[in-house]
């Protein structure tokens, strides 16, 4: 039931994201929902920084009934979101006042709130209540799909799509902060930032190496292809969005349940997280493989005049979706054997030179060689990931 409750979860999380990025493919123009996709690429590099800082952290203690514990940790989210907010009006008083610096000043001024809401699903998935962390969700996505159907058509720009998508997961935030009874302090925040710094300093340098990946890549096509290119990258993961529900949702649970088995068989560990993977592997080219043959007037009912750019784009991803399935079997191990740092030192490997070849194909032959790339980059880092955690592994129990 747990490992159905994470999926759900997940299911409704990225449900929300998708819908608010179909609503932007029909209502805007193609620059205009690609405005909207640099700008949830943002918040998914703060919402990851939070997690890195606060939920992973937090995934990986044992579970506690002690109040302070999450005072400590909602506080520290809510500090970091407001540190994102002085960061957004920072860059739009220097960068100018364009569409794009609006949209991402509406999301600056919501980070605090969608830290919050972010992080009670994780007290939620901590204290073994994935459906209560669903209950959240689910009020953001009610509350997002109301607030853009009462949107009246001559307001309609990213901006107002934007707020739409804010201002409802952030009263979802407040919400389930109330309900756990939340009392702020920064003295809280700054408890959680110095008793987790163990953890937090490998995983955080672990995140920003994935997310210099994942979503650079959007920000590099951004610059170099422009707002056409990256809407059609965005399309692309939109339309494969059940396949990041699986993932989502699957490697919530992997965790806790790789906690368990390194505890109880530890000589079967790496072979038991290989199999998990390469399970969550194949489903995920099956998922991909099933959007690819989507018939064209279904893709073009869900995107518009995005699908046809989107398309050819899904195949490259399926593989990039699949070695990154692979390779949570082995990062997730050198986590929960304390071997964090090892994690970050091939990530810290991995990620520029990836990211390098990537920039190379972009120059070169566009988005879709861009995307190529990544797989076959991704293909070649997942060795070296199993040849760390197994040489980690075999010195944990030698040791």
């Amino acid at each position: 039931m747990r490992l159905l409750g994470n999926i759900v979860d997940q299911g409704l999380s990225s449900l929300t994201n998708l819908l608010v990025s179909l609503f932007a493919a029909h209502l805007l123009r193609i620059e205009g929902f690609g405005i909207v996709s640099v700008a949830m690429t943002t918040y998914f590099v703060c919402v990851g920084i939070g997690r890195a800082v606060v939920g992973d952290p937090l995934l990986l203690s044992k579970p506690d009934t002690r109040r302070e514990v999450v005072d400590r940790a909602v506080s520290a989210a809510f500090a970091l979101g407001l540190l994102f907010t002085l960061c957004s009006w920072l860059a739009w008083s220097v960068l100018g006042h364009s569409h794009l610096m609006g949209a991402l000043l509406v999301l600056g001024a919501g980070l605090p709130f969608l830290l919050l809401q972010d992080v009670a699903r994780y007290i939620a998935f901590w204290r073994g209540s994935p459906w209560l962390a669903s209950a959240n969700d689910l009020l953001w996505l009610v509350g997002a799909l109301g607030s853009l159907a009462l949107l009246p058509h001559e307001h309609i720009s990213p901006s107002a799509v934007l707020a739409c998508w804010v201002v409802s997961g952030g009263v979802a935030g407040v919400v389930f902060a109330i309900r756990l009874r939340w009392r702020p302090g920064p003295r809280a925040g700054w408890a959680w930032l110095r008793g987790n710094r163990s953890m937090i300093l490998p995983m955080l340098g672990d995140y920003a190496l994935i997310a210099l990946l994942q979503q650079g890549i959007v920000f590099l096509i951004t610059a170099m292809a422009g707002l056409r290119a990256t809407a059609a990258f965005r399309g692309a993961l939109v339309a494969l969005g059940p396949v990041n529900v699986l993932t989502a949702g699957v490697s919530v649970f992997l965790v806790q349940l790789a906690r368990r088995t390194q505890d109880t068989t530890p000589a079967e560990f790496p072979g038991r997280m290989f199999r998990r993977s390469v399970l969550m592997a194949a489903a995920v080219m099956l998922l991909c493989l099933m959007v690819y043959l989507v018939p064209a007037p279904l893709g073009e009912l869900l995107l518009d005049d995005v699908w046809a750019k989107a398309r050819p784009l899904i195949l490259p991803l399926a593989f990039v979706f699949a070695t990154a399935a692979i390779n949570f079997g082995a990062t997730t191990g050198l986590r929960v054997i304390g071997e964090a740092a090892r994690s970050f030192r091939v990530r810290a490997i991995a990620a520029p030179l990836m990211l390098v070849v990537v920039a190379l194909a972009c120059y070169q032959g566009g988005v879709l060689a861009a995307v190529i790339a990544q797989a076959v980059a991704g293909g070649v880092a997942t060795v070296l990931w199993w040849r760390t955690f197994l040489a980690a592994h075999r010195r944990t129990l030698e040791g």
